[in-house]
């Protein structure tokens, strides 16, 4: 029996080094075919975006802004002029669907300088300068019903006025 174990074990021993060299390669070749990856950076499209955005609240000069894709919209909120309390990390922005109307641009009694009220129907220079007066001397409007009270405005102006006013601080 140690014949023939003496005879078979450098064929027992190569037939083993040739299983182990094989599985070498085939494990390697796997690790490897596992680790090459392909990475793919896809750029997103920019999506024109052209048209008007409404900016209102704690801004001094609220309205309708022209907005074009490449313009960052801190330049829209700069152009709206925030106030000095105005909470920039709160900035709401609604999308209105395609088949709405904006709604006019409101002019703030309790902000709005004489030359502005006076583009509103009805008013005119004169009837400017009475609202600042009684702003001044009364504080500021409460309801838009308030200019009212203001000399020379009775119902048929706040009727012409009502949609184009807004008591918004």
């Amino acid at each position: 029996m140690s014949d023939k174990l003496d005879r078979y074990w450098p064929a027992a021993v190569l037939l083993l080094f040739i299983i182990l060299v094989i599985s070498g390669i085939v494990l390697y070749s796997k690790q490897t075919a596992a680790q090459t990856s392909e990475i793919t950076i896809r750029q997103t499209p920019i999506i024109p975006i052209t048209g008007e955005v409404y900016i209102n609240g704690a801004v001094s000069n609220p309205g309708y802004f022209p907005i074009k894709a490449t313009e960052p919209l801190a330049n829209l909120i700069e152009a709206a002029n925030p106030t000095d309390d105005a909470d920039l990390a709160t900035i709401k922005i609604h999308i209105e669907s395609s088949r709405n109307t904006p709604s006019p641009q409101k002019i703030s009694l309790n902000r709005a300088d004489a030359w502005l009220l006076a583009f509103l129907p009805g008013i005119g220079q004169g009837r400017a300068q009475t609202i600042i007066a009684y702003r001044t001397k009364n504080g500021h409007f409460n309801h838009i019903e308030d200019i009212l009270k203001v000399e020379g405005i009775g119902s048929g102006t706040f009727n012409k006025i009502k949609d184009y006013i807004t008591v918004e601080d």
